[in-house]
């Protein structure tokens, strides 16, 4: 039983601890700091935006998270039954190379996706903003997030 109790605590501390990190977001000098990377390069929350464009980030976040993150849920289980296909031996090349394909198809909906959440960023965002936003595509210490900042805000 203590060790049942023991385990367990330990369990939650780590969960709270991991839920606490995320939330805390990216904090500017942790780390490569994008003004060391390159000047010219800023994430959304460096862009100095208005309350609306503020507003309307968040909507269009709203608007494409859920589909951005159902097609990664989607490409990750392709990724684990491709890996479990490529293990069997009594697997068929056919049905290999099947999944490969599907995983592409998902590759690509996923990209598709990802551009069209950036072009509706575009709309917002001043020329001046434009010139100085990172996207998805910028600086190599964003790129752990879907849309060229932190994911948690």
């Amino acid at each position: 039983m203590n060790r049942k109790l023991w385990v367990g605590s330990i369990i939650t501390l780590l969960s709270l601890f991991c839920v606490s990190a995320f939330a805390q977001g990216t904090r500017k000098g942790q780390g490569i700091h994008p003004e060391n990377w390159n000047r010219e390069c800023a994430t959304l929350e460096m862009l100095d935006l208005s309350a609306s464009q503020s507003e309307a980030v968040k909507r269009i976040d709203e608007r494409f998270k859920d589909r951005i993150f159902q097609l990664r849920k989607k490409l990750m289980l392709k990724r684990v039954e491709l890996r479990g296909l490529l293990r069997d031996p009594a697997a068929e090349k056919d049905g290999i190379q099947a999944k490969a394909r599907e995983m592409g198809g998902l590759r690509e909906a996923l990209q598709q996706e990802m551009i069209d959440y950036q072009i509706r960023l575009r709309d917002i965002l001043t020329p001046e903003q434009l010139r100085h936003w990172c996207t998805i595509m910028g600086a190599p210490w964003s790129r752990g997030g879907w849309k060229g900042d932190s994911w948690c805000r």
